[in-house]
């Protein structure tokens, strides 16, 4: 994506969340920011970025998981530690949890949506498919990665 100059590889940025999501932690959105120089502007920005992270994502895994594989979810706020109200806004969440656009910028999660996130994280702690690119294994070479 090209950003006022400035250049990245949103294959790149999916790959340090998928990492993060095969370890089981959790990434702030402004770590992910600062690391990958992404704006929190509309046009390019992190919002964006993990939109269309999360679709390609869905296109390469499929949307009959339950819950579906959302690597979007382990990048949350540092104040809650949950992902902003944004995440509830993605094809494939729940209708009742589904948020309007106007609520997005709404960092406060009910019981319910947390629950969700929560069920989201376990999905792709064990999840077999939780960021390979060959249809569900996991490769490592010596260096680590996959």
């Amino acid at each position: 994506m090209n950003r006022g100059g400035n250049n990245f590889d949103l294959q790149d940025v999916a790959e340090d969340i998928r990492k993060h999501a095969r370890r089981g932690e959790t990434i702030t959105y402004g770590d992910l920011m600062r690391r990958f120089h992404i704006s929190r502007g509309r046009t390019h920005g992190i919002a964006e970025v993990l939109w269309r992270i999360s679709e390609r994502e869905a296109c390469r895994l499929g949307a009959s998981h339950d819950p579906p594989h959302f690597i979007s979810a382990v990048v949350v706020r540092a104040a809650t530690g949950y992902p902003s109200g944004g995440f509830f806004g993605l094809a494939g969440i729940p209708a009742d949890l589904e948020r309007a656009e106007r609520s997005y910028a709404d960092h406060l999660l009910s019981a319910q949506e947390k629950r969700y996130v929560e069920k989201v994280w376990n999905h792709l702690r064990r999840c077999p498919e939780r960021g390979s690119n060959d249809g569900g294994r996991v490769a490592r070479s010596d260096s680590g990665q996959t």
